[in-house]
């Protein structure tokens, strides 16, 4: 393979600071920026098979468009004054190119799509959360707590049903409908419903659980397709909820226009859940749940830290290693880690999150292959109710691998975190739906000017703040200004004296 990077530089028209009331939710102290990047640039990669060298293929005139954030924490009081540099896209970013030599057999209907879609998603396994570049900057920063950071909160998402969509699908003597589903996706965790046939008003009741790493800066998106199997799906409208203010809702029920499409209406229940590690919030929740039904969402998430492992067994042959890799099951869900070429003693620094219903009896099962002949080499079972007598519900040690070598340990880091609604203030002056929607929305600066002029603003006594007493509302008509862009928002009103 070779690659020319060119001479073009990644640009960022925007940079924002992140004040310090958001970063202190992440629970350390540290600089975040988020950079708008762009890249169209005059980078060339071509591949060549070395049986046959003539046979070449590549791509070209790359384009890559999104919203980067640069973390540098924790502060440290000499130089470089910050111990490890974070760099990763919250949600994936729009990526272009163009296809060379052989690979031009790829450039056509489907195909192309198709190729698009698997680069996509190799950046977003290397670069879109909760994937991210992490470089330590001093001796005492650990490149796993970079890479690998605790998750803020899990969001619950109930895609109720739709209305008033638009009919996709026309036929020559009345109209049709569309056969409609939708996209959920937040960070890179990416849900679909069902398909229903032949409506305009479907139904579909279906509930998905995303894991939120970051809540500043990130938003859930849905994206409604009317499914056509014989040409490109047809949208059917989109909207995008800012996660930070739903954050401080907690919950939202509601009919939400669609945007980017003429009409259409979408019913979503969100609610948002923090992270807890006391262990009498499990005994409050399993007094709770004798009396209520099963719930369709999980009640606990576990984090699970893929070390390290010792002593694996090796061949017949004293220098023949084994390729080993991990799969990891709690329930019905299955995480593989990667493969670690002959070595005895392979370094994963992994970490995995299963969603957990019932902490006191399910377990987390690990079998340890061999990738080379995909045989199994040791496997262990941890019951998770072990992680609740712990302190902070956290474990770290070796464990013992069964059927393994005499001495093979697999090293781990489990913490054990319960989900649970945050107490959050319900009063706010614009309805919930419209202030997420603003807040995810907001584009470029945008002006509103309003005039009331067919009646006066009533003169109410403002209720005393700290014991103080605020002076009147003013009477006269009310003018409002407001401009807004994506990280400030400046509101003035103006009044009129009446007479």
């Amino acid at each position: 393979m070779q690659s020319t990077l060119g001479d073009t530089a990644l640009l960022s028209d925007m940079i924002t600071m992140i004040s310090d009331l958001e970063i202190s939710l992440k629970g350390d102290i540290g600089m975040v920026q988020m950079w708008a990047t762009s890249y169209a640039g005059d980078c060339e990669i071509d591949l060549s098979v070395k049986a046959i060298k003539r046979v070449k293929a590549g791509i070209k005139d790359v384009q890559l468009h999104g919203v980067m954030r640069v973390e540098m924490r924790p502060l440290v009081p000499k130089i470089p004054l910050v111990g490890g540099l974070s760099i990763y896209f919250l949600k994936r970013p729009a990526l272009d190119f163009n296809l060379t030599n052989l690979a031009n057999v790829f450039d056509v209907p489907g195909l192309s799509d198709l190729l698009h879609a698997v680069i996509e998603d190799q950046l977003a396994l290397f670069l879109v959360l909760p994937n991210r570049i992490a470089v330590p900057l001093m001796d005492t920063t650990k490149l796993s707590d970079l890479k690998n950071p605790m998750p803020s909160g899990v969001l619950h998402i109930s895609v109720l049903e739709a209305k008033n969509l638009v009919r996709k699908d026309i036929g020559l003597l009345k109209k049709g409908k569309s056969d409609p589903y939708a996209l959920v996706s937040v960070g890179q965790q990416t849900f679909k419903t069902k398909v229903i046939d032949n409506t305009i008003s479907p139904t579909w009741n279906q509930h998905f659980e995303a894991i939120v790493f970051e809540v500043f800066g990130q938003s859930i998106d849905v994206d409604l397709f009317d499914e056509d199997r014989s040409d490109k799906d047809d949208p059917l409208g989109s909207l995008s909820l800012d996660i930070f203010h739903l954050s401080k809702l907690g919950q939202l029920d509601s009919w939400l226009p669609l945007e980017d499409i003429e009409h259409g209406d979408l019913h979503l229940h969100l609610n948002w859940q923090v992270l807890s590690d006391q262990r009498s919030d499990l005994m409050q929740e399993s007094s709770v749940d004798e009396c209520v039904t099963e719930s369709p969402f999980s009640s606990a998430v576990l984090v699970v830290t893929l070390d390290s492992a010792k002593d694996l067994p090796i061949g017949r042959k004293a220098s023949v290693m084994p390729s080993p890799y991990c799969k990891l099951s709690v329930g019905q869900t299955n995480w593989k880690s990667q493969i670690q070429n002959a070595n005895n003693a392979p370094v994963w620094e992994e970490m995995f999150h299963f969603f957990v219903q019932k902490p006191q009896i399910q377990a987390l099962d690990i079998e340890v292959f061999d990738g080379k002949k995909d045989i199994a080499i040791g496997n262990l079972s941890v019951p998770i109710k072990r992680l609740i007598d712990q302190p902070g519900m956290n474990l770290e040690q070796p464990f013992k691998l069964n059927n393994s070598g005499p001495h093979s340990q697999l090293i781990l880091k489990l913490c054990l975190r319960l989900s649970e609604e945050p107490s959050t203030d319900k009063t706010t002056e614009t309805p919930p739906e419209k202030a997420l929607i603003e807040e995810a929305g907001s584009e470029d600066k945008e002006e509103d000017v309003t005039s009331s002029s067919s009646s006066p603003v009533r003169n109410t006594q403002t209720p005393p703040v700290n014991g103080i007493n605020s002076p009147p509302t003013p009477t006269g008509t009310e003018l409002r200004k407001r401009v807004t862009d994506k990280s400030n928002r400046f509101d003035a009103t103006v009044y009129a004296q009446n007479t």
